[in-house]
């Protein structure tokens, strides 16, 4: 992608949302002075226009369902990004909040050109996807790590900038260093930096 399309691509990397309630089985708590923290991945979401993250359902070439930018020298574009949801409870003075994490690949946003529409392409895309979901799960992981007290919301949107932060320095370097999917042999060494971030993450 190019520098523009990264830019709009920061549009769509986070949504926050702030809810009353949440369901759903969770990972072991963090507690500290009242304030409890419990953090999970899903892979499924309400919004059906967003495609949730797996292993075993890699992007097709029908997911790139936006317009695409003829006036960009790209071939693709991937639109992906966490979207993030914070719940929380007093009870008999204790705190207990909830943060849900879901990488997702935005289906109406993405899109490729006819002459994207292929497998090195396709293939490009899916690791600007991969990278999305690697670290989502550094950032539950993160979040099951820190010690959080009576400010527990600010350091969960610290927490949430310094990774999406990174996310945005990973995706550019990964451009870079593939000249946007076009170098071969650097393309082959981010898949196999893919495949051994995968294997040490627990989300999946």
């Amino acid at each position: 992608m190019t520098e523009n399309m990264l830019k709009e691509k920061r549009l769509f990397i986070f949504l926050f949302l702030w809810i009353v309630s949440v369901a759903g089985s969770l990972k072991p708590a963090h507690a500290q002075n009242n304030v409890t923290v419990r953090v999970q991945v899903l892979n499924r979401d309400k919004d059906k226009e967003l495609l949730p993250f797996s292993l075993t359902r890699p992007l097709v070439i029908n997911d790139f369902k936006g317009r695409p930018k003829q006036s960009s020298p790209g071939a693709a574009a991937t639109f992906s990004g966490i979207k993030m949801t914070i719940s929380a409870k007093e009870e008999n003075g204790k705190t207990t909040v909830i943060v849900t994490l879901f990488p997702y690949f935005k289906i109406q946003e993405s899109w490729m050109k006819k002459t994207g529409k292929n497998a090195r392409v396709l293939a490009h895309e899916q690791i600007h996807f991969d990278l999305t979901a690697i670290q989502t799960c550094r950032l539950a992981n993160a979040i099951e790590k820190a010690s959080f007290a009576g400010d527990w919301h600010n350091h969960l949107l610290k927490l949430r900038e310094k990774y999406m932060k990174e996310l945005k320095q990973m995706q550019d370097q990964y451009d870079k260093d593939t000249h946007h999917g076009t170098l071969t042999e650097q393309q082959k060494a981010y898949s196999q930096f893919v495949a051994d971030q995968m294997e040490q993450q627990n989300c999946w």
